[in-house]
């Protein structure tokens, strides 16, 4: 790679959203003239994927068992990734739980839930007490 391109070179973290406009030289061996075209670049912020939920992701908490029945109020940890940003690990000290925490929240059978404890891999939450027995609700 020569100076030019080596100096033209930077780090995506570096470069900002917008337009970016340059020329170049095209030559060819088999044509003399050479001829100079200006390109455009467009740099853009890819969306963030969304959170996903690890196949049997949802587990009673004091338990970890598979695809066992988890009663209304009880605590549960849901797997997966993309939960946070952040590296930390999220926990609540106070009472009553939000619903809301680092910016992350769960709602299950349409009803958000309190949480407890936030990574970018787990969540731990707890059921609405309020939650009809014997059924299989959407986790959001």
């Amino acid at each position: 790679m020569d100076a030019y391109h080596r100096n033209r070179h930077r780090e995506p973290r570096q470069s900002r959203v917008g337009n970016y406009y340059r020329q170049i030289q095209v030559t060819s061996p088999s044509v003399s003239q050479v001829q100079i075209v200006t390109v455009r670049l467009t740099l853009q912020i890819a969306a963030e994927a969304p959170p996903q939920i690890s196949v049997g992701g949802v587990l009673n908490s004091a338990s970890y068992s598979l695809q066992t029945p988890v009663a209304p109020g009880t605590l549960v940890s849901i797997f997966g990734s993309g939960f946070t940003d952040s590296t930390d690990v999220m926990v609540v000290n106070t009472f009553p739980w939000p619903t809301v925490l680092g910016g992350s929240s769960v709602t299950i059978g349409g009803e958000p839930v309190p949480l407890y404890v936030l990574t970018a891999g787990q969540i731990n939450a707890m059921l609405p007490f309020d939650l009809p027995a014997n059924t299989s609700l959407p986790v959001l």
